[in-house]
């Protein structure tokens, strides 16, 4: 987008920064011809440091590094007595900000190293891009720094290895094992409470059953797939005690029913 001085049609040129209502820095960039240009930060109201990117001639070029807030509160949906989703919420352990990650850009395509970090600091993930693509080894620690994650890729493709993949408050969301750029064995997701939400059995590539748990919320919904389609009995166990049918056959809902 190009940006312009307001109510004129003239391009921004040169420096320029915002404030907070209580004054704190919020941003200073550079534009050039009305184009984002060279360093551009930013900063929470706590005068913490945010973000920190480069950019040339409008795209993005160098490192983009991102830091946590000090605390993101957490807010949940409530449909009666059952949660239907929420946000997660942590408070960084340390007076000094923590980076979330670092990117890097050549002509506003991802190229190079990427690195992200739990909120306490450890390192989660090391990995590198290729024209935008993922690719080579990436590696992945939990919050103990243990090892738990080994998998390589080419052209975001997983190829071989275990993969995971995080909640913003660390915890794991999803994990599971590829072989020869298929994908094998059972994954698993996760709430981002912990709790396991869904279960994904591949073979040779092929998504074949898919187990959603949701027994926190309105109903538990359990399901199989054939060759990556719906097929057989899908069933929606309500906390009521009744349960919906659903009778799949090959990707076509044959007839739903209700039993009590």
């Amino acid at each position: 987008d190009q940006y312009y001085v307001k109510g004129e049609k003239q391009p921004l040129n040169g420096r320029y920064s915002d404030r907070y209502p209580g004054g704190q820095i919020k941003h200073k960039c550079t534009f050039k011809d009305g184009l984002f240009h060279k360093k551009y930060k930013s900063w929470y109201s706590n005068g913490w440091a945010a973000k920190r990117k480069r950019y040339k001639n409008g795209q993005l070029h160098g490192k983009w590094v991102n830091w946590y807030p000090k605390v993101l509160q957490q807010e949940k949906f409530l449909e009666g007595s059952c949660e239907t989703g929420s946000y997660s919420y942590y408070t960084l352990e340390t007076d000094k900000p923590v980076a979330a990650f670092v990117k890097n850009f050549k002509n506003d395509t991802l190229n190079g190293k990427y690195t992200d970090w739990h909120f306490t600091g450890k390192i989660r993930t090391i990995g590198n891009y290729v024209n935008g693509h993922k690719m080579g080894e990436w590696v992945f620690w939990n919050n103990n720094e243990e090892l738990v994650g080994r998998c390589t890729y080419y052209k975001d493709t997983l190829q071989n290895g275990v993969f995971l993949n995080w909640h913003e408050n660390g915890l794991i969301a999803l994990e599971g094992q590829a072989y020869e750029s298929k994908r094998i064995g059972t994954w698993y997701g996760y709430s981002e409470d912990g709790y396991k939400s869904l279960e994904m059995s591949y073979l040779n590539g092929k998504l074949e059953d898919r187990y959603y748990y949701m027994v926190r919320c309105e109903y538990t919904l359990r399901g199989n797939y054939s060759n990556g389609l719906r097929h057989g009995e899908w069933s929606y166990e309500y906390q009521d005690g009744k349960t919906k049918i659903e009778t799949w056959d090959r990707g076509e809902l044959i007839k739903t029913q209700w039993r009590p």
